[in-house]
């Protein structure tokens, strides 16, 4: 399953359209649910991007779910500076229990980075069964984004 959910703005809208980037690519969560028996279940989503950003802050939430019972939440935020330079950043939420639907939080990330502008960029955010010290049960998220001309 793969849920992105809209927009919620956060600060004053800004009209100077010289400020205004778009950033385009994709976010790939690839998660791995460890299992005592049997094959590990490995699942991975893609989403697409094509979105403006401007001084106005942006942000997405974005669910994957793997293997029944691990949920994966990235709420990710983006905003651009007078220089054209991309803000990115965000946290990462893993879940896993009896079901997707847990709320059993089991581990967080935090992140940021920038991209410059006509940059391409590709990070990888990485968390993991911390509650439960299990490595095997962990989500990676991958940016493969650039910053181009509105």
């Amino acid at each position: 399953m793969l849920l992105t959910l809209g927009v919620f703005p956060n600060g004053k809208a800004v009209a100077d359209v010289q400020q205004q980037r778009r950033l385009e690519g994709t976010i790939t969560v690839t998660t791995n649910d460890y299992e005592t028996f049997g094959s590990d279940q490995r699942c991975s989503h893609t989403v697409r991007m094509s979105i403006v950003v401007s001084p106005s802050t942006r942000g997405f939430r974005t669910t994957t779910t793997c293997g029944g019972e691990i949920r994966t939440e990235l709420l990710h935020y983006y905003r651009t500076d007078a220089r054209g330079v991309i803000s990115v950043w965000g946290t990462v939420y893993f879940y896993e229990g009896d079901s997707v639907n847990t709320n059993d939080l089991d581990g967080t990330t935090t992140y940021s980075f920038q991209i410059q502008p006509g940059w391409r960029v590709t990070r990888n955010v990485h968390v993991w069964n911390v509650a439960e010290n299990e490595r095997r049960d962990w989500s990676t998220i991958r940016f493969d984004v650039a910053n181009r001309t509105v």
